[in-house]
């Protein structure tokens, strides 16, 4: 027998098909957490000039959720730092933050979606030699199934 009562059916799997009132359909992926995001990527000693620090890009099967990033350089005022969030096709420039102070850098706070193949990278401009420059970013990771 076909209908709402035979659990042979599809839409029985794990909760996926839903009634809208006429029919079942399946439903969208659920947006939720599987586990906590935090990165720290450092860079010490540099040479004098610009340089980056790119984050843990997400898995294969995942997507990562980056809520916030904190970045700087531990050493002298440098010219920028610029956070940019990139793809296979395109990127944006997220946050800029023109000669930050010692130790404060960019404060970034936001949501930022991150797949397989995107990646997030944070542009240092204008180092003094032997600077070390840092970034940290967190968030949390929610693994994709359908």
């Amino acid at each position: 027998m076909s209908g709402i009562t035979n659990p042979a059916e599809p839409y029985f799997k794990d909760g996926t098909w839903g009634w809208d009132g006429t029919r079942w359909r399946k439903l969208p992926m659920v947006w939720g957490y599987s586990e906590r995001y935090a990165n720290y990527q450092v860079s010490a000693n540099v040479t004098a000039g610009d340089h980056s620090l790119t984050f843990t890009s997400p898995a294969a099967g995942e997507v990562v959720v980056i809520l916030g990033v904190h970045a700087w350089d531990s050493q002298t005022v440098i010219t920028r730092i610029e956070l940019t969030q990139f793809s296979y096709s395109a990127s944006a420039h997220l946050m800029c933050k023109a000669s930050p102070v010692i130790d404060e850098g960019l404060n970034f706070v936001g949501q930022v979606v991150l797949e397989e193949g995107d990646g997030l990278r944070v542009d240092f401009t204008g180092c003094a030699l032997n600077d070390d420059i840092r970034g940290f970013a967190w968030g949390y990771v929610m693994k994709v199934t359908e």
